[in-house]
């Protein structure tokens, strides 16, 4: 009787102890895709500031971080009550007209980071007093594809010359 069991047999990779045959192999996790934390965070914003972020991370065109920076400051202001602001919303004060205090200057901070993958100093945030400040501000960190091009050719101060957006 030589015969071999095969509940015998040790298990090659397979969890639990288990015996070859009898369980099969452990489920591979699914891919995420790239910009699957992107859309996490962007799912709490309005429509229209999720799909300027989507336009301004595939073209890199100015007019659409203006929207971003916008989106994410309206759905921030007036405690809470998710203001669309108007398009010409530059000269509205952040804590007399939106109602923004420094913790949830700090929520738009970190969110404007992440979206916009982008760091802003602490330093930097106290001298904010208007939503043009803070148009300015993300201006002064993004990189532009016309910058990032002329970076590249080897055009370093050429960079410093070029219009702001």
């Amino acid at each position: 009787m030589n015969e071999e069991n095969p509940l015998s047999k040790p298990s090659r990779g397979v969890p639990c102890g288990a015996t070859e045959g009898y369980l099969s192999p452990e489920p591979q996790p699914a891919a995420v895709p790239a910009d699957y934390s992107l859309e996490r965070t962007l799912r709490r914003l309005p429509a229209a500031t999720r799909a300027a972020t989507h336009a301004y991370r595939e073209t890199g065109r100015p007019e659409q971080l203006e929207a971003v920076i916008s989106g994410i400051i309206g759905y921030y202001s007036a405690n809470g009550a998710r203001l669309a602001l108007p398009k010409e919303n530059d000269h509205l004060r952040l804590v007399e007209e939106l109602a923004i205090d420094s913790l949830t200057m700090l929520e738009i901070v970190f969110l404007a980071e992440d979206i916009l993958q982008i760091t802003l100093e602490t330093e930097e945030l106290r001298t904010l007093r208007t939503v043009a400040d803070v148009k300015r501000l993300v201006r002064s960190k993004v990189r532009f594809p016309r910058q990032i091009a002329t970076e590249g050719l080897g055009f370093g101060g050429a960079v410093a010359s070029l219009p702001s957006p």
